[in-house]
């Protein structure tokens, strides 16, 4: 599946929706999540990417940018292919500001249990890589 393709947030879905741990975690996260991916031309790709989810339920999901979300995670198309292959963690590429997430900074830290496992079942997904990114 291609990162953040229809397909791909429809598997991370429903992947979230049956992980019994991630759902004790994010309890009470209830939160609009979308994850955007800026160009990397450089490696062959040129446009924004982006998906959302209702989070921790996962019953909605869409694609490309809405305004009104509580959360959005925006990096370079490359710093996520970096997430995924285990080169870069994720709270690494925030503090360092390679990634920046915009919304409640206090409620997601007190759902930082959740948030680590949402990388780790993420992290499950066959996921491909569009451009130079294979």
């Amino acid at each position: 599946m291609i990162f953040l393709s229809r397909e791909w947030v429809e598997a991370l879905a429903e992947m979230l929706r049956n992980d019994e741990d991630y759902q004790k975690k994010g309890k009470g996260f209830d939160s609009y999540y979308q994850i955007v991916a800026t160009p990397s031309p450089e490696k062959g790709v040129t446009e924004d990417k982006a998906c959302g989810l209702l989070l921790p339920m996962a019953t909605e999901t869409w694609m490309g940018v809405r305004d009104q979300v509580d959360y959005t995670m925006t990096a370079p198309y490359e710093v996520y292919y970096r997430i995924f292959k285990g080169d870069l963690n994720p709270v690494v590429a925030m503090t360092t500001g390679k990634a920046k997430l915009k919304g409640s900074m206090a409620k997601a830290l007190r759902y930082s249990g959740a948030t680590n496992k949402f990388v780790a079942v993420m992290k499950k997904l066959p996921t491909k890589f569009e451009g130079a990114f294979v």
